[in-house]
């Protein structure tokens, strides 16, 4: 009996050991480097060289499972994190992030355009201001319309 070793639950450990690689490189800079860079600088190494094959990532499902099941479950944790009286103390805070966001959008459809292109401008206006949930959510509306670079784009922005 054959057994296929890049079956879905192998390829599913090799991506969260790949995840937690990133994570603990991220830690030992202290942060200054993101750890979705440096996951996905393993990535590319081991796609490049031959050592993991083309659908790793979509063999187990987790694309179809993070981009339907996965972002809910980080939106609600989110919210039930947030302590509204901290919120209301931190008032400038908020301010200040509202308006960074709001200049975050001005320069996505004026200034972005011009120098990166409509596209490239949009999807990177998402994931620059929004973390990880957002990239997720711009590779899934990117990979829907059927632009796959849009969607590494978005992961190489974040």
């Amino acid at each position: 009996m054959s057994v296929d070793f890049w079956n879905p639950v192998t390829c599913f450990a090799i991506c969260a050991v790949i995840f937690f690689v990133g994570e603990v490189l991220s830690d030992m800079t202290k942060g200054w480097v993101s750890s979705m860079l440096f996951s996905c600088l393993i990535f590319l190494a081991l796609f490049w060289t031959g050592i993991l094959p083309a659908d790793v990532t979509t063999k187990p499902g987790l694309v179809a499972a993070t981009g339907n099941f996965g972002v809910g479950l980080l939106l609600v944790n989110m919210g039930t994190i947030i302590d509204l009286d901290n919120l209301l103390q931190e008032w400038r805070t908020v301010l200040i992030a509202c308006a960074g966001l709001v200049g975050i959008g001005i320069i996505a459809f004026t200034v972005g355009p011009v120098l990166f292109g409509r596209e490239y401008s949009l999807i990177a206006s998402a994931p620059i201001s929004g973390g990880t949930i957002a990239t997720v959510m711009m590779q899934s509306a990117a990979n829907a319309a059927g632009r796959p670079e849009l969607a590494g784009f978005a992961v190489l922005v974040s």
